[in-house]
């Protein structure tokens, strides 16, 4: 069960992955589109993102857990591990900042995309797809998933988790 439970929490990884690939991928093209409807395009494969992060989450979360309760394959791992707390920590964090701000932020720039008429960018769109709050959070989730994979292959102590 311990290696069925290890490839779904690997697949959760790619999943979420790939999620945040699409999220970061649609907004990037969207801040150097010229027109309404290259706006328009870049961010309907956001959608992408939005069905795969539930299952996503759901896979990282139960397998991980059901790993952590197993306290690894070696019985080694304890739940207050200093990098099992940091990963746990930054998947909470990614848990709610990643709907609260990115999610609902995406998903009101494609509304005023398919509501603007053809042609150029206008200021609001513009202003959407440029939002600070919208490319730090995408940035940030984007290294979070780094951190996370040098954490879980690692396993290192205080010092270096910390660092």
């Amino acid at each position: 069960m311990y290696d069925i439970a290890l490839f779904a929490h690997i697949l959760g990884v790619v999943l979420l992955v790939t999620s945040v690939t699409f999220s970061l991928t649609g907004v990037l093209r969207a801040q150097r589109a010229a027109t309404v409807g290259q706006v328009r395009a870049a961010v309907s494969g956001c959608g992408v993102a939005d069905a795969l992060m539930p299952p996503a989450m759901l896979l990282v979360w139960g397998a991980g857990l059901y790993l952590l309760s197993r306290h690894g394959d070696d019985g080694q791992i304890a739940w207050s591990s200093p990098w099992i707390v940091t990963s746990m920590t930054i998947v909470i964090v990614m848990s709610i900042v990643g709907p609260a701000v990115e999610a609902r932020r995406v998903a009101r720039m494609h509304k005023a995309a398919e509501a603007a008429p053809d042609g150029p960018v206008t200021a609001e769109l513009d202003a959407m797809r440029r939002d600070p709050a919208l490319v730090h959070v995408l940035t940030f989730g984007s290294c979070e998933i780094v951190v996370l994979l040098y954490l879980m292959t690692n396993k290192p102590a205080l010092g270096v988790t910390l660092a």
